[in-house]
This record gives structure tokens, sequence and C-alpha cells, in this order.
């Protein structure tokens, strides 16, 4: 293991991760940082004192290792609830929605399809305009298409290939 501690930072890194902003309680207050490797480390300290070299952690870098490992796991767990709450979103982006928010949202994404296929259009574009002007237009007229019974299963406008 890989070990940095840094008091005055209240950062605790372990093989590569860091996390800063920890109460970490009963460091040594000449202590500038701590550097551990496999096996053995480094005390560098903050008053001139000569660094300390040691074979064994001493306790109180036990106990950081240990806020730091509370602290991992509190993030790790509000990491994979937002990714559940962000793919719950996305798999039914509808859900406490009104018609009209829900309207709103598909001209939005209607729009966006829009802009996506203005290149088309250009004189020096390098497919043929008129195989997207049916396309375009159906985008146009897709908001008017939909009611309070299709609007949860829409069936876009292929785009042409």
């Amino acid at each position: 293991m890989k070990l940095t501690i840094i008091p005055s930072d209240e950062s605790v890194g372990i093989n590569g991760t860091t996390i800063s902003n920890l109460t970490l309680v009963g460091m040594p207050n000449n202590v500038h940082a701590l550097q551990w490797e496999d096996s053995e480390g480094v005390i560098e300290h903050s008053d001139f004192t000569q660094s300390t070299l040691f074979s064994e952690l001493p306790q109180w870098a036990l106990d950081a290792v240990e806020v730091y490992g509370v602290a991992a796991e509190a993030a790790e767990a509000a990491e994979t609830e937002a990714a559940a709450l962000v793919a719950e979103t996305e798999a039914e982006p509808f859900v406490n929605l009104t018609h009209t928010e829900k309207l709103e949202l598909v001209r939005q994404e209607r729009n966006n399809r829009l802009t996506g296929s203005d290149w088309t259009q250009l004189s020096d574009s390098p497919v043929d305009g008129t195989t997207y002007l049916t396309y375009r237009q159906e985008l146009r007229d897709f908001p008017e298409t939909i009611d309070e019974s299709n609007i949860d299963s829409l069936s876009w406008p292929v785009l042409p290939a």
C-alpha cells in the first residue's frame, strides 16, 4: 500500500486516490506529511526536525486510514445512488411530468434534431438535401401528432440513411 497523509491539508491518499477535508484526530503538531510504501515510510516534520524513518505505521496513521475508508465508502455509496438516479431518469424521462412539460421536452428534442440536420440543407453539403426535406418536415409536424394517449411511447421520424 502506498499511503500519504498531510495533516495541514486534512488529506489522506491511498494508492493514488486522495480524499481531502477529512477530520483527522490525534495528529502530532509537528508532522508535515507521512509517506509510506509497502513496509517502510518517512515522516516529514514541519518544525525543521530531521525526517523520521519507520517500519510500522503509528496509531494516528492507522486512525487516518480508517477515516479515509469511511469517507471512501460514503463517496462510493453517494456515487452509486447518483448513478441509479440518472439511470432511472434516463429510462423514464417523463415520470412525474405534466403533459405540457412532456410536450415541451419533445419540442426541445425536435429542435435538436432539426439543428443536427441543418447542415444537409447547405449548398456544399455532401448529401442530397432533398432526401432530408421530408424528414425535416416530419420533425416540424411531429409535435402536432402527439396527444396524451401516445406521448409516453413516441415513434420519431426516421433519419434518412
